[in-house]
């Protein structure tokens, strides 16, 4: 990975971005699109537009996902404050986020020896796994997140790059994604943790693209397997170049 040419891209997108009056808008809702549709919203993307910007509510589609798209975009624009603000991220943080995008969809989730309220940001209470997997158990989640935060302080001050910084953000959604912390909207949470992130570390916030989204299953799926790490970094890479090489091409219009 060549990270010099992140460096440079980077730096095109903020003096173009101090330069001319490009919004961000419209990127945001891009944002919240893809996000959304990896969480499973049948939305497409100028219907989340409609939504989000004139109001217009999409016939023909679940209410659940146009309340996940709402949600999404408030959770985003919380985001968008905190980190504004310079916050760390903290447990209190993590339990908000969850809270915010599940506002409208959660509710209480029955565990294994007590209920919990996923609307509410509260960590699961039961266990969790599919066909090939068993996610940590939940008991243990109030000290893993809790430590993970501080990992995340610790490396975010060390880190003396902007590879480093980089690659942090990509373990933290790597992180979030393997423990499935919450009872409901785990993809959507561990996307917001990244983006949260990005913006600790001073770098433009962006998304993965659910078109790419079946190799980004494979390989997150092969990392989880074989403990191999740098393909699944080298893909996070490569979805960045992309998300900055289009903005800046929007500027330049």
């Amino acid at each position: 990975m060549k990270f010099d040419k992140v460096e440079k891209l980077v730096k095109e997108y903020k003096e173009l971005l101090a330069e001319t009056a490009y919004s961000k808008e419209y990127t945001y809702y891009e944002q919240v699109y893809n996000i959304t549709a990896f969480e499973g919203s049948t939305l497409t993307e100028s219907e989340v537009v409609d939504l989000l910007k004139y109001g217009e509510t999409p016939k023909k589609k679940p209410e659940k996902c146009i309340r996940q798209v709402k949600d999404a975009y408030t959770t985003l624009q919380y985001i968008l404050q905190m980190t504004k603000k310079k916050k760390a991220l903290s447990v209190d943080i993590l339990h908000e986020i969850g809270a915010r995008v599940m506002a409208s969809t959660g509710g209480v989730c029955k565990g294994d020896l007590e209920n919990y309220d996923s609307s509410k940001g509260d960590f699961r209470k039961g266990v969790v796994k599919n066909a090939s997997r068993l996610f940590p158990d939940y008991k243990r989640l109030p000290v893993m997140m809790d430590q993970f935060c501080a990992d995340l302080q610790k490396q975010i001050k060390q880190a003396e790059n902007m590879e480093e910084r980089s690659v942090l953000t990509y373990n933290a959604l790597y992180t979030m994604l393997n423990v499935y912390p919450f009872g409901e909207g785990n993809v959507s949470s561990a996307f917001f943790v990244y983006n949260y992130l990005q913006a600790l570390c001073d770098l433009p916030m962006s998304f993965l693209y659910k078109v790419d989204g079946v190799r980004f299953l494979a390989i997150f799926d092969q990392a989880r397997t074989q403990g191999n790490l740098h393909p699944y970094h080298v893909f996070c890479f490569k979805q960045y170049i992309k998300f900055l090489e289009e903005e800046i091409a929007e500027m330049q219009k």
